[in-house]
């Protein structure tokens, strides 16, 4: 088996926070704790981890995507190894700062088995 971590370079960090508050993935990522298991699957031409309920909660960068786009499905297993919090005031641009909703919300970080 090989581990990979999919760390913050790995994932669109500002995934939930472009979406409102109550969001249905801004609430699925508040019900993960560590060791949930996830699913990696292409969606609208992205590549998505997805919790059992079929709620996408975290997206790949374009890097990532490109990465792991040929070989997603031969991920075994995707677990959830923590939960990172990511602030606005963390964000440069002010123009897509805008785009975001709340101060603060949550990005999930992922260990890929393969």
């Amino acid at each position: 088996r090989k581990y990979t971590l999919l760390g913050m370079d790995d994932l669109f960090i500002d995934f939930a926070g472009v979406r409102n508050q109550n969001h249905p993935v801004r609430n699925a990522i508040k019900g993960l704790i560590t060791g949930h298991n996830l699913q990696l699957e292409l969606r609208n031409g992205h590549l998505e981890l997805v919790d059992s309920q079929g709620v996408s909660v975290a997206r790949l960068s374009t890097q990532a995507k490109a990465k792991w786009e040929a070989q997603h499905k031969d991920v075994q297993e995707a677990r959830v190894l923590a939960i990172v919090r990511r602030y606005i005031t963390g964000i440069q641009d002010d123009q897509f700062r805008q785009s975001c909703e709340g101060d603060a919300w949550e990005l999930t970080i992922v260990e890929l088995v393969t």
